[in-house]
């Protein structure tokens, strides 16, 4: 929770829980969002196991797109945060990852800043400590991404507006970050924005 004294005051004033959920991106993602969020709400355990039967769909969705992106790699891109010592600095820049893990991509998180060894292990350690244990990868300037881009050889990279330029002169699709929507109802959309980036990189190379 970023807020942690507003949401003890709203709970002490007006009575207004508050409960910490990741956020539902990707289908696994997302159904325990709304089972954290029904289970808070006292939600009769017949209307809990629905949510299973809602999910089967989804569930296909993605084991169906799988064969086409597992193991693919993907550079995505963290905030450039001068001050990376905060866990939810991680928690903001990450929930979209749940969508590619779930897909099967193979991930290496790109960190703008401080490259010195001591400096990138404490941004490994922060991000490691928000639950997710992909390699980092750095670089200092905006102008070095392109270099880099090319030396990791990404099929795919997920990376922030002022990026973008950087990543298109290079062989990897991209997205911008962000551009993954949450819930269950976004699964088809996602699954066809990350198909279209990885079709116009084959394009862009033909």
């Amino acid at each position: 929770t970023q807020f942690p004294s507003f949401l003890k005051r709203a709970e002490e004033e007006f009575g207004v829980p508050s409960l910490e959920v990741d956020a539902p991106f990707g289908v696994e993602a997302s159904l325990a969002f709304y089972r954290r969020v029904a289970e808070a709400m006292e939600t009769p355990a017949e209307e809990l196991t629905a949510l299973e039967r809602l999910a089967k769909p989804y569930r296909k969705l993605v084991a169906d797109a799988l064969p086409g992106f597992e193991s693919l790699s993907l550079g995505y891109n963290l905030c450039s945060i001068v001050d990376f010592s905060m866990r939810p600095n991680t928690r903001l820049g990450l929930p979209d990852l749940k969508v590619f893990e779930e897909l099967g991509f193979d991930v290496e998180f790109l960190y703008q800043g401080d490259q010195r060894k001591a400096h990138l292990a404490r941004v490994g350690r922060v991000v490691s400590e928000a639950g997710f244990d992909h390699p980092v990868c750095g670089f200092k300037d905006t102008f070095l991404l392109s270099p880099l881009l090319k030396e990791r050889g990404y099929d795919l990279t997920y990376c922030a507006d002022f990026l973008v330029g950087q990543a298109r002169g290079t062989d990897t699709g991209f997205l911008r970050l962000h551009s993954l929507e949450p819930g269950l109802s976004a699964t088809e959309h996602n699954i066809k924005r990350i198909r279209a980036a990885l079709d116009a990189r084959s394009t862009r190379n033909d």
